[in-house]
């Protein structure tokens, strides 16, 4: 609802100030798309990766021991003392609380990594598509992405192209003063 009402209002800003929409000039691009196709975003996703499986086998070590611990009360029955049942109870409570514990850690840590992954990335990125966009006299750039503010972008003005190329220059770039390294963007 806040995006329409912001749609709305450059609309119609832009279609009752007529000298100034004669000299705006607006592009788009699908940040996505974009994120998708550069190589240091699909590197980081590799971390991101290997970090989600440090984090299963440790959650998963700890599921196997809750699970045998329920097994062994279920199956004992009163084959157990009292006071053994009730170990085996704290246990499981102590276990599943660390399993929970655990749980939340991970997401937390997901979520600091990655961005403390992809924010100079991200910067990166729109220093990129501004120098484009400026280079091009582009006023404006929205994001033609799935949760972007753009309905309708006409595909003359998408800088995808352009940043994707621009990407290119700045990898050869990367990897004429890194001998030995593969390229740092692009498809």
């Amino acid at each position: 609802m806040k995006n329409f009402k912001i749609i709305l209002a450059a609309f119609v800003l832009l279609t009752t100030s007529g000298i100034a929409s004669a000299q705006l000039k607006v592009a788009h691009i699908n940040s996505a798309d974009l994120m998708q196709d550069y190589k240091k975003v699909q590197e980081v996703e590799k971390i991101l990766q290997q970090y989600r499986e440090a984090y299963a086998k440790r959650i998963n070590r700890l599921e196997s021991e809750i699970l045998e611990i329920q097994k062994t009360l279920r199956d004992s029955g009163n084959l157990i003392s009292q006071a053994y049942s009730e170990l085996l109870q704290q246990t499981y409570q102590e276990k599943y609380q660390e399993w929970e514990r655990l749980q939340q850690e991970f997401q937390n840590k997901m979520v600091e990594k990655q961005s403390e992954l992809l924010n100079p990335i991200i910067e990166e990125l729109k220093g990129i598509i501004s120098e484009v966009a400026k280079q091009k006299g582009y006023d404006y750039v929205l994001d033609s992405s799935e949760g972007g503010n753009l309905i309708y972008g006409n595909p003359g003005f998408d800088l995808m192209a352009d940043v994707k190329k621009k990407l290119a220059e700045i990898a050869a770039k990367d990897a004429a003063t890194q001998p030995g390294q593969g390229a740092g963007g692009g498809k």
